[in-house]
């Protein structure tokens, strides 16, 4: 019988039929009781949404790291649980419950546990603005366009909206896709090194081990389940009573107060993010890009602009009759904030997002949606304001 084969770099139609190939072959040799899909389903949003179905991400007091791996971190009551595990299995170990050739149950010392959702983030804005900033400026002869901020963000729309379905820059949409790992959850760990497209080694090297069944059996006595799609991580299972006993010895009492306790909404963050971004990307574009030229219809207009950029001290020389250069000019944060309202910044999120999910607003939707955006934050707070926006895009 052959065994499932998909791996990154072969064409999409046998990524496709080995894929399902491995569905077909090794979901069946998982205990559903055990087990949990955080690929397929509904699910793959597991620990990166609440209840009210808000994106949210971990707060770092609550994180705890694990005596055998000091550099992995985990929630605090996940740690715990963990820890109980490993002292099973080692016991089982050593009383020969577990055949001890040839298995990946061998330390069972964590590899990776939480990772930073604001971090992962940094890095695609980062590599977004070189992008934007750099490469769309140089390869559309952009430059030119842009005498302020005002025509950057012009062109950030542009740009971003070619792109946004494909490189989410906000939190909340980083989140919700299959771009962030189920590490940012703070709930799962994973146990080995081994590659997560490589369909083949998990079949062979982990589902085929013949202590599989003791090992996902032994995993939900810990309030822990195995993920289908890489055998080696575990996932802490918040609904189960075995997670709960771990999570009561720091008073939470349900997966609802875990939430209400160790996790905080993305909004703000968002909203506040991409305000920042706008700032520092347009400060550091004038930086490297100081100064552009500016063209007239006619030699007056030219004249008349050229001179009263000279009288501001703003302009310079006048080199060909159709055009002078100007300065471009930072901008500083009190300016920023005077030209830019809260208002302006809550649409701006607004559009990002629909940009990002690919909403396919009607002119009259979108309009009607802005508008009532200014009225309710003139009766609410931002929070309200902001839960809005995220209702649009559940």
């Amino acid at each position: 019988m052959s065994i499932p084969a998909a791996k990154n770099g072969i064409d999409s139609y046998m990524i496709h039929y080995h894929r399902r190939k491995y569905v077909r072959l090794a979901y069946p040799l998982f205990d559903p009781r055990n087990a949990i899909d955080l690929w397929y389903g509904p699910k793959y949003r597991y620990g990166k949404i609440d209840e009210q179905e808000n994106v949210v991400i971990v707060k770092d007091w609550a994180l705890k790291n694990l005596s055998v791996a000091p550099n992995v971190y985990l929630l605090n009551f996940v740690a715990d649980a963990y820890e109980k595990f490993r002292e099973h299995m080692v016991l089982a170990y050593s009383r020969g419950n577990i055949t001890q050739s040839d298995t990946f149950l061998g330390q069972l010392i964590p590899t990776r546990g939480y990772q930073s959702p604001v971090e992962i983030q940094r890095d695609f804005l980062e590599v977004f603005d070189e992008a934007f900033s750099q490469d769309y400026f140089s390869k559309k002869n952009k430059f030119k366009e842009v005498k302020d901020i005002f025509d950057y963000i012009r062109v950030f729309w542009e740009f971003f909206g070619r792109t946004a379905t494909r490189t989410p820059i906000t939190l909340s949409s980083i989140m919700t896709s299959r771009i962030s790992s189920p590490l940012v959850t703070g709930l799962v760990l994973e146990l080995n090194v081994a590659k997560h497209d490589d369909d083949a080694a998990k079949y062979n090297n982990f589902i085929q081990d013949p202590n599989f069944d003791f090992y996902q059996n032994a995993a939900r006595r810990f309030g822990f389940r195995v993920d289908y799609n890489a055998p080696w991580r575990l996932v802490a299972d918040i609904t189960s009573k075995e997670m709960k006993k771990f999570m009561a010895a720091y008073n939470i009492g349900s997966y609802t107060s875990m939430f209400d306790l160790y996790y905080g909404k993305v909004s703000l963050r968002d909203a506040a993010k991409l305000k920042m971004y706008i700032f520092d990307s347009y400060n550091n574009f004038v930086e490297r890009n100081p100064y552009t030229r500016v063209y007239a219809s006619g030699k007056e207009d030219l004249a008349a602009y050229a001179k009263e950029e000279l009288d501001n001290e703003l302009g310079r020389e006048v080199n060909t009759p159709g055009s002078c250069f100007i300065d471009r000019l930072e901008i500083d944060s009190e300016e920023y904030e005077e030209l830019f309202s809260e208002d302006y910044w809550l649409k701006f999120y607004f559009k990002v997002r629909s940009l990002e999910a690919g909403v396919q607003w009607s002119s009259h939707d979108f309009s009607k949606r802005l508008q009532y955006i200014s009225r309710l934050g003139k009766i609410v707070d931002i929070y309200g304001v902001l839960d809005y926006i995220d209702k649009q895009f559940l």
